[in-house]
C-alpha cells in the first residue's frame, strides 16, 4: 500500500480536494456515483495509511458526506465493506454513526458482529435483510437478535439453495407484520420445498401481509391456495422458472390475478403453466381487468397444445397504453402460436389501432416483432422468439408469413413504416411477397443486412436477392386484385437501405421497380432511395472489393444518383418538395472518391419525363450536383421546371475524364426563359463547372458566390463578373475566388459598384503575374469598413512581387485600417501571414498570405519592406502592438531597422523565434547554430538608431514592454538589452516603465 501512495504528497491531495470544494456544493448524484469509489476510496486508503485527517475532507459538509457514504454502501451491496468509512478518521465515523438510514441494510458477515452493530445503529427505521448461501456464518445470533425487531424487517432479499433456505425457514419463529417486498432465488441444488417461505409472511393472518408489494419468485414455489386470500395488495408480481413439480396452474394464477387486480402495475411470468387437476381446461372464466397495470412479460419454454397460456390471456384485459411482451422459448417449425391469441384484450382493439411502426429483426439469437405508435420509442408491444441457431430464423419468418399470422395481427394498425434487420440472404422472393402484403398501407421500408458472425467467406456479405424485394414490390404494384390502389409499391415513398453493398443487379431492379411503379400509380408520387453504411473494416473491403470491380460501384453511383434530384438534408429543406422523384443520399463504402461515369442522356430523359407533370408546392428547396461536365449539361439543360424555387445551386465537376476546357456550360433553361425564376437563388458554388456568364445577371439576389478552380476557359470575363455583382450588389455578403480569375476581355465594365452588405472577400490567386484583371475588380467596388478581406498568393516568385496598394478595395486602405492596433507577422506550415487585428482582439479585418514559400520568408518580408509596401499598408493604422514568429535567424540589422521603421507608434513587440525545420533528435546546443539566436545584436541596434525625420521619438524612447518567446538567453543578449535601455534613458527626459521578458524553450534533456 505504500508504494501505491509513494507518488502522491499530501499537498496535492489538499490542492484537489479544495478546487473540489471551491467549485460549489456538490449535489450531482450521477457525479456522486461516479466518484465516489474511485476518488473518495483513495483519499481514505491514503489518509489511513497517514494515521491523520485530511483538512480538505474533513470540511466537506455533512450533507456531502453522508451522500457519499450512501452511494459507496448502494455500490458495495449485498456486503459490509463500505464499513471502513468509520475507521479513517473522528468526524467521519461520528458522521456516519449519526445517521440511521445508513445502517437499515442487515448483511450477515464473520460472528454476526456487523449485522448486530446495524441493527442497534438503525433502530427504530424499518430495515432490509440480506443474504446469501455464500455467507458463511451462522444465522442463530441474528435470529435470536431479530425475534424482537421483527416489525422493523420490511424488505428481504435472499439467493441461494434450497437447502439453505429451508435451513434457515426452520430459525424463522415471529411474524412479519411489515413486510414490503419479499425477493426468493434459488440458484442452485435442489428446488426448496412448498412450505419453507411461507413463514415469512405468517399466512396464518392474512392481515399480516397487508404491506407486502412486491413479490419476486425465480425457482421457488409457494402454498398457491394460501395465496390466493393472501396476497391483495400487490403492486408487483414476478414468477420465474417455477420448479416442474410446483408448476403455477392456470385457474389458480387467474385467481392470485384477481385478488390483486385493483393495485397490480407490473406482472412477469417466466414459467410453464400446468393445467388443473382433473384435466379440464377453463369453461367462460371470469374475465379479469388490470387497469393498473403498466408493464406485462410472458414468456414460455414452448407453445403447448392444450393453449394454457391462451386460457389465461384470454381471460384478463389490461389498458391500450400498457407495454406488452411475449418470449417464446425453444421454438419448433411448424409449432408457430396464434400470435392474434396471445395478446390480452382489449390491446387489438385498442391498442393496436394507435401503432404506426413495425420492426422485424434478430438480435443476439433472438428474433422479435415490434410495434411502435406515433413519436415513441418504447415498444408497447413485443413479441420473442428464441432461436436455438441462425437458420430458424428463415423458418420463423417463413411460418410467419404463411399463416397470415402479420395480417391477422395488424389488421387494425395504420402501419406505414417496416424495418427489416435480418441476414438478407434468406430472404426470397417467397418470404418478401407476403410480408410486404401484410401491410398495406406501407410508405416507408427500411432494410438492414445483419450479416452473420459465422460467415467465413465473402459471398454472404454480398446482397445476392436484391432482386426479391424489388420483383415483390413489382408484383404488387402490377396486381389487380381490387385494393390495388393500395398497393406497397403505389403507396411506398421511401425506401433504405443499410449495411448493404450496392451493384448494378440492385439498381437494375430498382430501375424496374420504379417503372412499374408509375403504371400502376394513377399520378406521380414523391419516392426516395437511400443506401448508406459498411460496418467492415478498410482491410476487409479490400478482401471484398476484390469481387466488385470498380465499374460496378461507379455504375451504381451514377444510376442512383440519376434517379432524381438528390434531395439530401444537407442541400434540402425538410420535406420542402414532396412531390419529386428524389434520392436522398449514397454513402459509398470506399474511402475514396469515386469517379462518376458519364450518365446517359436516355436514362434522364426518362426519368425526368415522370416528373413534368407535378407541380410542385410552394415551398423553398435546395438543388445540387455532383457530376462530370457532361452529366451536369444534360441536367440542367433537361430540367426544365420547378427551378423558380431554386435557393442553392451547387455544381462540382468530381471527374477529370472530360477537361475543363472542353466543358459546355450548363444551362438552366428555365432562368434564362424568366428572370423571375430566380428570385429565390441565394447560394451560387461552382467547382470547375462552366455556366453562361452572360447571362448571369439574372441572379439579382445572390448573397454567396463562390468560384473554385475555374480554368480561364471557363471563368467569366471581367464585365460579366462585375455585372453579376451590380446586379445583387444590394444582397451579396460573401465573394470567394479561389484560383478563379475573372479574364480582362478589354471591354468596358462597370465601377463604383457599393456592396453595403458585404462580410468576407477571399481572393486566393496562383501567382501575381501582372494582369490587370484584379486590380481592375477590386478598383471597382466599394466595401463596408467592417469586412473582411483576405489576400492569397500561392507559389510566390520574389521579382514579380504584387503591389499591394493595388490588392485592397476601396475604401479599405482609408477607413478599415484605422481601427488596427495589432499586426501580426509569422511563418506556419510553409505559409506567411500579415494579420491586422482590431482592438479588443476583434478578428482580422485583413490578412494577406503566401503559400507554398518553400523557405523564402526573408526574401518575402525583405521585399515587402524595401518597397515600402508595409509602410504604405499601415500608414493609417496607429498600431501599437507587433507580434513577430519567424526564423529569427533570418533576420539581420536592415530588415530589423525597415521593419520597426514601418511602425512608428510601436509600443510593444513580441517576438517569436519559430525553428525552420524539428529535429528528429535532441542535438546538444553547441552543436546545432541555429538553436542559438545569434541576431539578437540586430535588433537592440535598429532599436537604438533614430526614426526618420518625420518623428521626433524614437522606437526605444516609445517602447515599453519586449517580450522573448522560444529564445534561448545569454550574455550576448542581456549585454545588447542593457546598452538599449542605456541608449533609451539618455534619450527620454524621464525613466519610462520597461520590461523583457522571456518564455519557452522547447527542447528537452540537460541542454
Amino acid at each position: 500500500m505504500a508504494d501505491t501512495y509513494a507518488d502522491i504528497s499530501l499537498p496535492e491531495v489538499q490542492a484537489y480536494l479544495a478546487t473540489l470544494r471551491s467549485s460549489g456544493p456538490v449535489h450531482d448524484a450521477i457525479w456522486l456515483r461516479q466518484e465516489a469509489r474511485r476518488t473518495m476510496v483513495r483519499f481514505v486508503a491514503f489518509n489511513t495509511l497517514l494515521n491523520g485527517t485530511i483538512p480538505g475532507i474533513s470540511r466537506f459538509p455533512n450533507e456531502l458526506l453522508l451522500n457519499i457514504f450512501a452511494h459507496l454502501r448502494e455500490a458495495t451491496l449485498p456486503s459490509n465493506e463500505w464499513f471502513f468509512v468509520t475507521h479513517v478518521c473522528r468526524r467521519w465515523r461520528e458522521v456516519a454513526l449519526g445517521c440511521r438510514s445508513l445502517w437499515t441494510d442487515i448483511v450477515p458477515s464473520k460472528r454476526n458482529q456487523f449485522a448486530l452493530e446495524s441493527l442497534r445503529r438503525s433502530s427504530p427505521l424499518p430495515m432490509t435483510l440480506w443474504w446469501h448461501s455464500s455467507y458463511k456464518s451462522s444465522p442463530d445470533d441474528l435470529m435470536i437478535a431479530m425475534q424482537n425487531l421483527h416489525c422493523r424487517i420490511s424488505h428481504i432479499n435472499y439467493e441461494g439453495s434450497g437447502e439453505t433456505m429451508e435451513s434457515l425457514s426452520s430459525r424463522f419463529t415471529f411474524k412479519l407484520d411489515e413486510l414490503v417486498t419479499l425477493r426468493l432465488a434459488q440458484v442452485g441444488g435442489r428446488p426448496p420445498r412448498s412450505p419453507v417461505i411461507e413463514f415469512m409472511i405468517a399466512y396464518e393472518d392474512s392481515e399480516n401481509t397487508r404491506n407486502l408489494r412486491t413479490l419476486h419468485l425465480d425457482g421457488v414455489a409457494i402454498n398457491w391456495l394460501w395465496a390466493l386470500s393472501n396476497l391483495k395488495n400487490l403492486h408487483t408480481l414476478e414468477l420465474r422458472c417455477l420448479p416442474k413439480e410446483t408448476a403455477l396452474k392456470v385457474r389458480d394464477l387467474l385467481c392470485l390475478v384477481q385478488s390483486c387486480s385493483s393495485s397490480l402495475e407490473v406482472l412477469a411470468v417466466h414459467s410453464t403453466l400446468m393445467a388443473d387437476d382433473d384435466g379440464a381446461d377453463l369453461e367462460s372464466p371470469v374475465r379479469v381487468h388490470l387497469l393498473r397495470l403498466r408493464s406485462m412479460k410472458v414468456r414460455l419454454r414452448k407453445w403447448d397444445g392444450r393453449s394454457l397460456t391462451l386460457q389465461f390471456l384470454s381471460s384478463i384485459c389490461v389498458p391500450s397504453s400498457a407495454e406488452l411482451g411475449m418470449a417464446f422459448e425453444a421454438y419448433n417449425v411448424g409449432c408457430l402460436p396464434e400470435l392474434s391469441r396471445c395478446l390480452p384484450h382489449p390491446a387489438l382493439m385498442e391498442m393496436f389501432p394507435s401503432m404506426t411502426e413495425v420492426s422485424i429483426g434478430s438480435n443476439n439469437n433472438v428474433f422479435y416483432i415490434r410495434a411502435l405508435g406515433p413519436g415513441t420509442s418504447v415498444s408497447p408491444c413485443q413479441l420473442r422468439f428464441m432461436k436455438r441457431d441462425s437458420d430458424s430464423v428463415e423458418w420463423i419468418l417463413r411460418d410467419l408469413t404463411k399463416s397470415s399470422q402479420l395480417q391477422s395481427l395488424f389488421k387494425n394498425s395504420p402501419i406505414n413504416t417496416l424495418s427489416v434487420s435480418l441476414d438478407l440472404s434468406i430472404v426470397n422472393f417467397e418470404l418478401w411477397k407476403p410480408l410486404l402484403d401484410a401491410f398495406p398501407s406501407l410508405e416507408v421500408l427500411s432494410i438492414t443486412h445483419i450479416h452473420p458472425k459465422t460467415c467465413v467467406t465473402y459471398k454472404k456479405l454480398k446482397w445476392e436477392h436484391e432482386e426479391s424485394l424489388f420483383s415483390a414490390l413489382a408484383a404488387a404494384a402490377s396486381s389487380s386484385t381490387s385494393t390495388s390502389e393500395n398497393f406497397v409499391a403505389a403507396r411506398l415513398r421511401e425506401l433504405h437501405f443499410h449495411n448493404v453493398i450496392a451493384n448494378p443487379s440492385l439498381t437494375k431492379a430498382a430501375a424496374e421497380c420504379l417503372e412499374g411503379r408509375s403504371r400502376a400509380a394513377k399520378k406521380i408520387e414523391p419516392f426516395a432511395i437511400t443506401v448508406s453504411g459498411f460496418p467492415l473494416s478498410v482491410s476487409t473491403q479490400a478482401n471484398i472489393y476484390k469481387a466488385v470491380s470498380l465499374s460496378d460501384v461507379q455504375a451504381c453511383l451514377a444510376t442512383l444518383r440519376s434517379s432524381g434530384s438528390i434531395h439530401d438534408e444537407t442541400w434540402l429543406q425538410v420535406e420542402a418538395c414532396k412531390a419529386m422523384t428524389r434520392v436522398l443520399a449514397f454513402n459509398t463504402p470506399l474511402n475514396t472518391t469515386i469517379p462518376i461515369n458519364r450518365l446517359p442522356d436516355e436514362l434522364l430523359l426518362k426519368i425526368f419525363s415522370h416528373l413534368q407533370e407535378v407541380t410542385l408546392p410552394s415551398n423553398v428547396w435546395f438543388f445540387a450536383t455532383h457530376g462530370p461536365y457532361e452529366s451536369l449539361w444534360s441536367l440542367g439543360n433537361n430540367l426544365t421546371f420547378g427551378m423558380d424555387k431554386l435557393v442553392t445551386l451547387r455544381l462540382v465537376q468530381v471527374s477529370p475524364e472530360i477537361p475543363p476546357e472542353h466543358a459546355r456550360p450548363v444551362k438552366f433553361q428555365m432562368f434564362y426563359e424568366d428572370p423571375s425564376n430566380a428570385h429565390n437563388l441565394r447560394t451560387l458554388h461552382l467547382h470547375c463547372a462552366k455556366i453562361p456568364w452572360r447571362e448571369a445577371s439574372k441572379f439579382s439576389n445572390l448573397h454567396t458566390l463562390e468560384l473554385l478552380n475555374v480554368p480561364e476557359t471557363s471563368a467569366p470575363s471581367l464585365h460579366d463578373f462585375l455585372s453579376l455583382i451590380k446586379s445583387c450588389s444590394s444582397s451579396l455578403e460573401v465573394i470567394n475566388l479561389t484560383f478563379a480569375t475573372p479574364t480582362d476581355d478589354g471591354e468596358d465594365h462597370p465601377v463604383g459598384i457599393l456592396l453595403p452588405r458585404l462580410r468576407t472577400l477571399d481572393i486566393t490567386l496562383s501567382s501575381w503575374d501582372g494582369d490587370l484583371a484584379i486590380p481592375k475588380l477590386l478598383s471597382s467596388i466599394f466595401i463596408p469598413s467592417s469586412a473582411q478581406i483576405t489576400m492569397t498568393f500561392d507559389e510566390w516568385i520574389g521579382p514579380s512581387l504584387p503591389q499591394l496598394s493595388r490588392c485592397l478595395p476601396d475604401p479599405a486602405a482609408t477607413k478599415m485600417f484605422r481601427s488596427m492596433k495589432e499586426v501580426s507577422i509569422a511563418s506556419k506550415n510553409n505559409t506567411a501571414c500579415i494579420d491586422g487585428v482590431g482592438e479588443g482582439g476583434e478578428p482580422s479585418p485583413f490578412r494577406l498570405r503566401f503559400t507554398q514559400l518553400n523557405g523564402n520568408i526573408e526574401k518575402i518580408l525583405s521585399d515587402l519592406l524595401k518597397t515600402s509596401q508595409l509602410q504604405w499598408l499601415f500608414r493609417h493604422s496607429p498600431v501599437r502592438t507587433l507580434s513577430v514568429s519567424l526564423d529569427i535567424s533570418a533576420l539581420d540589422f536592415k530588415l530589423w531597422q525597415s521593419l520597426l521603421g514601418a511602425f512608428a507608434s510601436l509600443e510593444v513587440l513580441s517576438i517569436t523565434n519559430v525553428y525552420p525545420t524539428a529535429p528528429t533528435y535532441r542535438p546538444k546546443l553547441s552543436t546545432h547554430p541555429k538553436l542559438d539566436w545569434v541576431h539578437e545584436e540586430c535588433l537592440f541596434g535598429a532599436l537604438s538608431v533614430p526614426l526618420p525625420s518625420t518623428s521626433p521619438l524614437l522606437v526605444a524612447s516609445r517602447l515599453h514592454a519586449l517580450h522573448f518567446h522560444n529564445v534561448i538567453v545569454n550574455p550576448s543578449l542581456t549585454r545588447a538589452a542593457a546598452q538599449c535601455l542605456e541608449d533609451r534613458s539618455k534619450v527620454t527626459k524621464n525613466v519610462a516603465p520597461f520590461s523583457i521578458t522571456f518564455s519557452g524553450f522547447p527542447y528537452y534533456g540537460k541542454g
